[in-house]
């Protein structure tokens, strides 16, 4: 099954982290300091995103379930980068059912679930 790592990210340049899903092992105390909201997210295993569009980062993402990832981020105006290694886990299948959810309840039009579900990875 294809799975995530609990972040949402600006679909244009510069890729800013928005959010942290809460069920996220990223949004743990352990993890605090890794990934943070306005991060700007780099590359993923060494490719590098700035000229990919959303679709192509979750690509590069989303994987089978208990495969790992490495992400390289910015922070703030310093431009430190931070490498972070994460396991691809169950976590992002949450917020993707919470959209369909919203689409068949009628809280959300085709085009703002397509939207949504493209984002959440």
């Amino acid at each position: 099954k294809p799975c995530g790592i609990g972040l949402t990210v600006m679909e244009t340049p510069p890729h800013c982290v928005t959010a942290i899903s809460a069920g996220s092992s990223l949004n743990s105390p352990r993890n605090a300091h890794r990934v943070q909201r306005g991060d700007v997210l780099v590359a993923v295993d060494d490719e590098l995103v700035a000229d990919l569009s959303i679709g192509e980062i979750v690509k590069l993402v989303v994987g089978p379930e208990g495969t790992s990832l490495t992400l390289w981020l910015e922070r703030g105006g310093d431009k430190s980068a931070s490498f972070c290694h994460h396991e691809r886990a169950n976590e992002i299948r949450k917020d993707i059912e919470n959209a369909r959810r919203m689409r068949r309840d009628g809280v959300l039009d085709a085009a703002a679930y397509r939207n949504r579900v493209e984002r959440c990875w």
